[in-house]
């Protein structure tokens, strides 16, 4: 990696660790008052009477509290990649560790995630703060455009330049649907091509042998953890 591509790492990985403490210091922020809040509305709630002509809203100030509440723990989760760790860990356990980042996000979605880690890219040892998010952000973008109940097969191998991870190509559901998303439409894919082009990987559409398309990124071989969270 030359100097220039070393300046454009440097520079991409301070910007996503920035992201990391924003969105912490956002969902930190607004939790706080949002606990005042919820704790103030169950003391307040119980002297509204049912017949009280307003008592519908209610139920909906309680729906919007806990959407509140929903997305900041999203937010967290989404976009938060510092956590401490700065050794290599098995492939296994890094990709296991972006997914567990999704929970929130798949279990509203209603989407079941699969992994399949061929033994060509088994014994691969991977760390980096831009490879997590851009994993994380590839998963981010399947699990907002499946249909819901659907499984989302993640495929990871490599042959002899590059590691590769794919997903499903799904089409973004209309914004109406897409509550459950911590995100603009197309902006997990955009950080993970992004995040992908800083590592000097590849990003493209192919088929996975059964006409299913699919979205997938190839990290080059040997990997370089330089970028280390």
């Amino acid at each position: 990696m030359g100097s220039h591509d070393g300046q454009a790492l440097e520079i991409a990985t301070e910007s996503v660790d920035g992201m990391s403490r924003l969105a912490g210091w956002v969902a930190h922020e607004i939790n706080n008052p949002l606990a005042g809040m919820q704790n103030a509305f169950t003391l307040v709630q119980g002297l509204i009477p049912t017949d009280h002509p307003h008592h519908k809203y209610v139920a909906a100030i309680e729906r919007e509290l806990a959407r509140v509440a929903a997305f900041t723990l999203r937010l967290q989760q989404t976009y938060r990649y510092t956590d401490g760790r700065t050794t290599a860990m098995s492939l296994a356990r890094f990709i296991a560790d972006a997914i567990h980042a999704l929970d929130p996000l798949h279990a509203a979605r209603n989407v079941t995630m699969q992994v399949d880690i061929q033994p060509s890219a088994s014994g691969q040892m991977v760390s980096g703060l831009l490879l997590r998010a851009a994993i994380r952000h590839l998963v981010q973008h399947a699990i907002e455009g499946a249909p819901p109940g659907d499984v989302i097969r993640i495929a990871v191998w490599s042959d002899a330049n590059h590691l590769w991870v794919s997903v499903p190509k799904y089409e973004l559901p209309e914004i109406a649907s897409r509550r459950a998303t911590a995100g603009p439409p197309g902006l997990a894919l955009q950080l993970a091509q992004r995040f992908t082009m800083v590592l000097g990987g590849i990003t493209d559409t192919a088929d996975d042998g059964t006409d299913t398309a699919v979205l997938r990124i190839g990290f080059p071989l040997p990997l370089d953890t330089k970028d280390t969270a």
